[in-house]
């Protein structure tokens, strides 16, 4: 059974060099609406932002080229990842929080770090 990671990886690498070079602004254009903000709800749930956090037009273009290189549900397991972070959730040394999209989405080494951490940490439905 492969992993979400692996996964990422092998779909990631499929893609045509054309498919790569796009543009986040073409890619996040190619993703449904309701994707991007079910991505940025559960993002704002998760780090607990409240409706302070609104979804910009630049947040819309970070989620929705996201979701087109690895995947909404790979997307929704990266951000538990970076919510499992001690570092990111406010653990270090200035006591202050990573928990951005920009951070989180900002590349593929990113990316794939935490969904390393979230597969490390599997998600139990509670009772």
């Amino acid at each position: 059974m492969a992993t979400a990671l692996n996964d990422a990886k092998v779909l990631k690498m499929s893609r045509t060099k054309q498919e790569t070079k796009l543009s986040r602004a073409s890619k996040a254009a190619s993703i449904p609406t309701e994707d991007i903000e079910h991505v940025f709800a559960y993002w704002r749930e998760i780090m607990n932002k409240g409706t302070r956090a609104q979804l910009s037009p630049e947040r819309k273009e970070l989620i929705g080229s996201a979701i087109h290189d690895y995947t909404l549900e790979t997307c929704l397991e990266v951000i538990r990842g970076c919510s499992l972070s001690s570092f990111h959730m406010g653990g270090n040394k200035q006591r202050k929080r990573y928990d951005s999209l920009d951070l989180i989405f900002r590349n593929s080494d990113k990316i794939e770090g935490f969904l390393q951490i979230a597969e490390d940490n599997p998600f139990v439905e509670p009772f």
